[in-house]
């Protein structure tokens, strides 16, 4: 049961990550179109493309990634939106002391960011957030 149990794990693991790139895709499209064609200002269009990504990941990772069919999506949203503002905080945080007091590398820096976001992420996500929704040791064929 535990290799299973693994293989289920590394597998939602693999799903988050095509979902974080799909987002990147999407927050970026709708940042510079807005920039672009609407002429919105760059800050305005950042925290759009930042919003219709996290909407985005939401039901992504709810029915694809953790295979959620709990009914109460509300409470779920509002988790997941309070998960991402914790580590997007975290990732900021680990960013600007990697940077200003370990100096490492601000590239370097960044990559390492988001992959403590990421990890972050995927373990409160899938503990807390879709944890009730899911059937043990299923997920949702899409």
């Amino acid at each position: 049961m535990k290799k299973l149990t693994d293989k289920i794990t590394v597998r939602q693991f693999m799903r988050f990550v095509l979902v974080g790139l799909l987002n990147t895709a999407i927050g970026l499209g709708v940042t510079y179109i807005l920039m672009g064609a609407f002429s919105v200002d760059y800050r305005l269009a950042n925290a759009a493309g930042y919003g219709v990504g996290v909407i985005n990941s939401f039901f992504w990772n709810k029915l694809w990634v953790f295979g959620s069919r709990n009914s109460g999506a509300v409470r779920e949203f509002t988790i997941f939106i309070i998960i991402f503002v914790i580590c997007y905080g975290l990732q900021y945080w680990l960013l600007t002391l990697s940077v200003g007091r370990l100096g490492v590398n601000r590239y370097l820096a960044q990559l390492l960011a988001m992959g403590f976001y990421t990890v972050v992420s995927f373990v409160l996500n899938r503990t807390v957030t879709f944890a009730s929704g899911r059937r043990p040791g299923r997920m949702k064929k899409v």
